[in-house]
């Protein structure tokens, strides 16, 4: 077995491992472990195609680095969302205006409590007596 053959058999071995630690629960798509696994596949894949060259499993390994590269991207930048600290202000460390309506702080305005209008001193006496058995 020459140089080309087990370099192509460690891409395909790459290959393996990445998709079986995905479907066994073992790796996660923004795991590290199998971005890498991802990119060294195709890349031995492409390192024997050199040497026997094959156009159909050419265009897949350059379309399976090309997936993975904007995969990768596209995580880094999440986690680089995630990372950075909001820089806007606390809504409720600032007092309010004056006139202006309380607001929660995601910026919806805040419930009003129910509270029923006040009885006189006549109807309130007329409850409790209606109220006694």
């Amino acid at each position: 077995m020459n140089l080309p053959d087990v370099v192509g058999l460690i891409g395909v071995i790459c290959y393996q491992i990445a998709y079986a630690g995905l479907q066994l629960g073992r790796l996660q798509q923004t795991d590290v472990r199998y971005i890498g696994l991802n990119i060294l596949g195709p890349g031995c894949l492409l390192f024997s195609l050199f040497f026997y060259f094959n156009l159909a499993s050419f265009i897949t390994q350059v379309l399976w680095i090309s997936l993975t590269a904007i995969g990768l991207v596209k995580i880094l930048r999440s986690r680089r969302r995630a990372a950075q600290p909001d820089t806007a202000p606390d809504a409720s460390l600032t007092p309010p205006l004056p006139g202006a309506h309380s607001r929660a702080a995601n910026g919806a305005p805040k419930p009003r409590k129910h509270t029923r209008p006040k009885r006189s001193r006549r109807a309130r006496a007329r409850h409790r007596k209606s109220s006694k058995p």
